[in-house]
């Protein structure tokens, strides 16, 4: 079956206001659905959207939002979940039984969706292992008719074949560093020892279970990569009707987020033509447990308890998207933390770590809000491009920021903030405590500037293209010992720096804005945020640009006695790990934000006895 021809590569985008946030399944693993209501006629058959697990699905959420999207707008009911121990939803990845947990999540799913939209059966699209679970489901009786099945492999034997070959291509000493015993880090997600074997176990040639009459499966391949006949085989044993397709646009939908929106948009057009002929008939509503707006957490073991909700942000543009972690017993403090997107990154941050710290400070009485800006996760589109670095860096994000913390006053959940972020994040977080008067601490995690103009850009991205001009660097890239993201980002010089030094011609050329701009406009940040009393953490991993800047302008040395209110860590290790995949990079992150977090507190509570002492 062929798909239509590439059409745009925009998004078809249904109004944020009517996607609809929803806990569904069984304690302790409850799940985050995000449901996007048909379009006005509707009429076909529900969906429920099954992500792929790790850094694939980091890399496709957008993409899979899109297609939600599309599939609402020509009439389909769809669900999105993240799995449990992923995502947004309860658990984390050391949890036991989470193959199981997977399995029944999507099952609930399904039951959920068809009883919501009052049929006898809805249809699944997964992706890579999400394919693997739904077609697991449908066997132990999920009321699930077609499947669509991209990039699915005939069990989760090979899924955790091409998640161990993933890690091995970033795997260095300090990778592999702090992994427990027969687990597995790839892309910093981890998948631990138990979980893989019971992937392994989980053989979908060797499920006997009937469908429903009437009931299809569409293959999808890779690209160039056919679908997998031994899958195809048992589907068609097993009583499915079974089709192929190309599945073009897959290894673009895996493009790491920063390199752009690329929308498969061949593969929509396959999907939505073929759902059309699903078969499906109406069912009494209510046979499935009810979904929640708010997930609850810990309350027992001696956890503190805690909330987490959808927070919406709304702008004249549209709305941004946020998870509100809170206390469920507010503390008397006007503290509340914002954790901002690392990068094209979705708001569960880089490795998930951003959901674990969001929880740990509620916990701790600090409600957290984990933050989609435009043009990311499930922020709407504001018409910026945010598919190149200059992009991420524009001013619209600081003003983004700020509405955010104006909701979260104007809510109730606090009168001053602690920001934290990475990449582009950390450097928002750095600049709303320059700009803002409520922000009073920024935890900086590899942030990918602390002053940005076009002027540094280009000659950042100069430096980066002289290094090919060595011998040793193309002896090491022909020995398969560049990382990626290194070849990457030198190759992006490659091409930007020429587009990028005419573009940044007129300013060097006005020496009216060059003698107003700071001799050091680096050092001179760093004393404005000193000078208003700001609390922060910088960490900054090897080959981080503003680590480079700083070291070369001597600064390094002074930060102890020249700004002792920012606590400096530089990471060990030779390569660059920007987004912090080693689990100690992750543990030396976590543990620095908390006691920033600790000092912020202290510092409330000293100047709530300072305010009631007697005159």
């Amino acid at each position: 079956m062929e798909g239509a021809a590439a059409g745009s590569t925009t998004e078809r985008v249904i109004p944020a206001g009517e996607v609809e946030p929803v806990y569904l399944g069984a304690s302790p693993h409850t799940m985050l659905g995000l449901l996007h209501p048909s379009a006005a006629g509707g009429g076909r058959v529900p969906v429920l959207l099954c992500p792929p697990f790790g850094f694939e699905d980091v890399c496709s959420y957008r993409a899979r939002r899109a297609w939600a999207q599309d599939l609402a707008a020509r009439g389909h009911r769809v669900l999105r979940i993240d799995l449990p121990g992923t995502g947004d939803s309860a658990g984390g990845p050391r949890d036991a039984g989470l193959v199981r947990a997977w399995v029944d999540g999507v099952g609930a799913a399904a039951r959920w969706l068809a009883a919501t939209a009052e049929t006898d059966r809805v249809a699944a699209i997964g992706v890579a292992l999400g394919g693997v679970l739904a077609r697991a489901a449908a066997a132990e009786g999920a009321p699930i008719g077609d499947l669509l099945l991209w990039g699915t492999p005939a069990g989760g034997s090979r899924v955790v074949r091409e998640i161990r070959a993933f890690s091995r291509l970033e795997r260095t000493s300090s990778a592999g560093e702090g992994v427990p015993d027969g687990a597995l880090v790839s892309g910093g997600y981890l998948l631990a020892a138990e979980t893989m074997a019971d992937l392994k176990a989980l053989d979908l040639t060797a499920l006997d279970a009937s469908p429903a009459p009437g009931s299809r499966a569409l293959l999808a391949g890779r690209d160039d990569a056919e679908p997998d006949e031994a899958l195809a085989a048992a589907l068609a044993a097993a009583g499915y009707a079974v089709e192929r397709c190309a599945g073009p646009g897959y290894g673009e939908m895996m493009d790491e987020p920063h390199l752009g929106e690329r929308m498969p948009e061949r593969m929509f057009a396959t999907a939505g033509a073929w759902l059309a002929g699903s078969a499906f008939a109406p069912a009494e509503a209510g046979a499935a447990a009810p979904g929640q707006p708010v997930l609850e957490l810990g309350g027992d073991g001696g956890d503190a308890a805690v909330r987490e909700r959808a927070f919406p942000v709304e702008l004249p543009f549209g709305r941004l998207f946020g998870v509100l972690a809170e206390p469920a017993a507010a503390e008397a403090h006007g503290l509340c933390a914002v954790l901002l997107n690392a990068g094209a990154q979705r708001r569960i941050g880089p490795n998930r770590m951003w959901v674990e710290a969001a929880r740990r400070w509620a916990a701790r009485g600090v409600p957290t809000l984990r933050l989609d800006v435009a043009n990311v996760g499930d922020g709407d589109a504001d018409g910026q491009r945010a598919n190149d670095v200059e992009g991420f860096y524009v001013p619209s994000y600081g003003e983004q920021v700020a509405a955010a913390l104006d909701a979260l006053q104007a809510a109730g959940h606090g009168e001053r903030f602690v920001l934290m972020g990475l990449c582009s994040g950390g450097y928002w977080a750095f600049r709303s405590c320059l700009d803002d008067d409520r922000a009073v601490a920024a935890v900086m995690l590899n942030p990918g500037a602390l002053v940005f103009s076009r002027q540094r850009l280009v000659a950042r991205q100069g430096r980066r293209v002289s290094k090919l001009r060595h011998a040793r660097v193309w002896k090491r890239l022909l020995r398969g010992e560049v990382p990626r993201r290194d070849l990457q980002q030198a190759l992006r010089g490659l091409l930007e720096w020429p587009l990028l030094a005419v573009r940044g011609l007129p300013a060097r050329l006005s020496r009216r804005r060059q003698a107003a701009a700071p001799a050091d406009p680096v050092a001179d940040a760093l004393d404005r945020f000193q000078a208003r009393g700001r609390r922060g953490v910088l960490l900054l991993g090897p080959q981080e640009q503003p680590r480079l800047d700083l070291e070369r302008d001597g600064h390094v040395v002074e930060f102890p006695v020249r700004w002792p209110a920012i606590d400096l860590q530089l990471l060990g290790g030779e390569q660059q790990f920007h987004e912090l995949q080693p689990l100690p990079y992750q543990r030396t992150a976590h543990e620095l934000a908390d006691a920033l977090l600790e000092r912020a507190l202290e510092d409330e509570r000293g100047a709530a006895l300072g305010a009631s002492a007697p005159a």
